[in-house]
């Protein structure tokens, strides 16, 4: 008997439908072996077969561990509950972008230590630039030079004891410039403008985006 090719491809969607929860749990037990996770969402339409043809917004959640290895959530809304669920009994670093939904993943569980994300703070001084030039200009230098130390100990090739080096000596006193002239601008900046906003993030999440320094 020869199979169509529509059967052939219904019977491999089944088989993968079983075994979707075992792979899954593989992936997600493979990423929380690694000492730090990086975790991001975007948004992204969904053709729902129940409310056709409605168009719903879902969130596309990425997970990221020190090998390179990926694992991928979707939920319906934006909060706590994927990061939860997926985290749970995970131990080590996580790098997200200081979005509310996280919140109650350090609160619950205080094994997972939060890192900020730098790019994120970066480009809120960039999109503030054309209106705030000379103190935007100011931050987005000094930030640059702490890129510039990580992608010399990339070149480099350092390992994680000689990185942390690297960030003590030379990145902790441009954080410290930093987060000196933050404070000194914030007198005189609007907390809603763009320069204000800018500040306003950098400072409230500021242990977040230091923690990097702490390791390699």
């Amino acid at each position: 008997m020869q199979l169509t090719r529509r059967t052939l491809s219904e019977w491999n969607g089944a088989v993968a439908d079983l075994l979707e929860p075992i792979v899954r749990a593989m992936h997600r037990e493979q990423l929380c072996r690694s000492p730090w996770i990086q975790c991001d969402d975007t948004t992204l339409d969904v053709q729902d077969p129940s409310r056709a043809p409605e168009i719903r917004t879902g969130h596309l959640w990425v997970y990221r561990g020190k090998l390179g290895d990926v694992v991928y959530d979707f939920t319906w809304s934006r909060n706590r509950d994927g990061p939860l669920k997926m985290l749970a009994g995970y131990r080590g670093y996580l790098q997200v972008d200081a979005a509310p939904a996280y919140d109650d993943v350090f609160i619950q569980y205080p094994g997972i230590i939060e890192v900020g994300c730098m790019a994120h703070a970066r480009r809120y001084f960039k999109e503030a630039l054309p209106t705030a030039a000379v103190p935007c200009a100011q931050a987005l230098a000094l930030i640059k030079q702490l890129y510039g130390i990580e992608r010399a100990a990339s070149d480099q090739r350092l390992d994680a004891p000689a990185r942390q080096r690297a960030r003590q000596e030379q990145a902790r006193p441009i954080l410290e410039r930093l987060h000196a002239y933050l404070q000194d601008q914030r007198a005189a900046a609007l907390p809603k403008s763009p320069l204000g906003a800018a500040i306003g993030y950098a400072l409230r999440n500021w242990v977040a985006l230091t923690r990097y320094a702490e390791d390699g």
